[in-house]
């Protein structure tokens, strides 16, 4: 997640904030992340999308290394609390929030 956050390309973006939790998969080993992002700049799914393939690692957007990622609009009438809320009141999950 840090090499997502630090990324040339959301660094333009201007000021942000990102909540983001890592937590267990149900039938496997290994974790799955979520994430909340805002920016002052709107940046589409496209480019949010570019933006996390180079930093899982696939620099030239191939897609036979394309790393799987569910983008959702956000819904106000939830409010942050509701995303946030639901993982870190989970027993295994990590979390964070990072500003700037």
């Amino acid at each position: 997640m840090h090499r997502f956050w630090t990324m040339d390309d959301l660094l333009k973006s201007g000021r942000g904030q990102f909540f983001w939790c890592a937590e267990p998969f149900d039938t496997r080993q290994g974790y799955h992340t979520h994430g909340l992002l805002i920016t002052d700049e709107i940046l589409t799914k496209n480019d949010l999308g570019n933006i996390y393939q180079v930093a899982c690692g696939n620099v030239d957007k191939r897609k036979d290394d394309w790393h799987r990622l569910q983008l959702r609009d956000y819904n106000k009438k939830l409010g942050a609390s509701y995303y946030c809320g639901k993982y870190i009141t989970k027993h295994l999950a990590d979390y964070d929030i990072w500003k700037r």
